[in-house]
């Protein structure tokens, strides 16, 4: 398709969903490096980029019916009504209104992604594995040289950069790297087979280990369980993996009081590092709230007002802005009412994966990712921070681009 003037002669513009997604995928890495707030803007530009052509467009509006638009649609609603009874209305609405924002641009590009012609998604799936590329490369250099490019950006010293980012400068990098490799590692393995993919993924372990956060280790440890569990048996392990899931999402509450109530605090996390210490004292905080409020929860985005924890690992008192775990927060904020949402979401999503079981890669890789970012949410992350949702949108449009690739490909070669 491209535009004619009034002389009829065509302009050399074309609609290229595949080379906006690609552009996208690229433009990631230095963001998800350097500025992991900017997730955000590379979903909206893409979104804002693909809704100009009609049949992508259209295509978003028919995604807006499909089941689990529907439940993403439930969640905001909810969310939006939660804002009534939230210590802050105001500012509660407003992160519902942008997490709507992103829905909008996200389901673009992930409605797009889906609906790419083979061609189209060949050249988006060269930009998702050359972005994934060039984040490897970008964060064993930020690794080797002590963040030398960042504080060359940021214009800061080794100290103030520190102090900036608590001691870990490449955290949020590493984090969206540990997710977003995944379907870059299956797109490099739909191009040039499985041994690139293996090359590609030897260093992400021990490159995440050298990152202080152990959540990281823990994230890529079991994202790559997940894979290789799902890739030998896949009907069985994602049965498994999201039975898991709900039960974490219904059972979390209850385990912080169990734990302390099993030892004293100070005796039961003594030997676990001080910010781990600190995690479970907000876990005890937010358990105690949630027992409160257990139907309809404290409103949306209200663990920022809801007081602070009187700590006994850092001095003072100490205010959480999330409690580092995505189950507490939902049954915190949003209740019993959030919860079945967010379990009838994942239901969906599993009912999704397992109907394509039978492209082993492409269904353990979507395994893999889901884990990882799960296991991100339950420790460490806050589950409406604007980036991380980015992320996961960024992640569904990556994963949506290369999940079909070999049917297209085969499709194409049948020809």
């Amino acid at each position: 398709m491209s535009w004619r003037t009034t002389s009829g002669r065509a302009w050399p513009i074309q609609r290229r969903p595949g080379l906006a997604l690609a552009l996208a995928a690229l433009a990631l890495a230095p963001v998800a490096v350097f500025a992991s707030a900017g997730t955000v803007l590379v979903v909206a530009i893409t979104g804002a980029v693909l809704a100009f052509g009609l049949p992508e467009l259209r295509a978003a509006l028919r995604a807006l019916s499909s089941p689990l638009s529907l439940a993403l649609i439930a969640f905001l609603v909810w969310a939006a009504l939660s804002a009534v009874w939230a210590p802050d209305p105001g500012g509660s609405f407003v992160l519902t209104l942008r997490c709507g924002l992103l829905f909008a641009a996200g389901l673009i590009c992930v409605s797009s992604a889906a609906g790419l012609q083979p061609t189209e998604r060949r050249r988006a799936a060269i930009g998702i594995a050359l972005g994934g590329a060039l984040m490897l490369l970008l964060l064993v250099v930020e690794t080797a040289s002590n963040a030398a490019l960042t504080r060359f950006i940021r214009d800061m010293n080794m100290a103030e950069l520190m102090e900036r980012t608590d001691g870990v400068p490449l955290a949020r990098g590493g984090t969206l790297f540990a997710v977003l490799c995944w379907p870059a590692l299956l797109a490099a393995a739909r191009l040039s087979g499985g041994r690139a993919a293996a090359l590609l993924f030897l260093p992400i372990p021990a490159l995440l280990y050298l990152q202080p956060i152990t959540a990281s280790v823990v994230a890529i440890g079991a994202g790559a369980a997940a894979f290789a569990l799902v890739y030998a048996w896949p009907r069985p392990m994602l049965r498994l993996l999201f039975g898991l899931l709900l039960v974490s999402l219904a059972a979390t509450p209850l385990l912080p009081p169990v734990l302390a109530a099993t030892a004293p605090l100070e005796q039961g996390i003594e030997y676990l590092p001080l910010s781990w210490q600190h995690r479970v004292e907000i876990w005890l905080f937010a358990a105690d709230k949630i027992a409160e409020r257990p139907l309809l929860g404290w409103g949306f985005d209200a663990t920022r007002s809801l007081g602070a924890i009187q700590s006994h690992v850092v001095s003072g008192s100490t205010l959480a802005l999330h409690p580092h775990n995505f189950s507490l927060q939902l049954w915190l904020e949003l209740g019993g009412v959030g919860v079945v949402i967010a379990g009838w979401l994942g239901v969906l999503l599993f009912q999704y994966l397992l109907r394509l079981a039978d492209d082993r890669a492409a269904v353990a890789t979507a395994a893999a990712a889901l884990t990882c970012y799960l296991v991100y949410g339950q420790l460490s992350r806050g589950a409406w921070q604007n980036w991380w949702l980015a992320a996961a949108w960024l992640l569904a449009a990556a994963l949506a681009v290369v999940m079909p690739f070999r049917r297209d490909a085969a499709a194409v070669q049948s020809r």
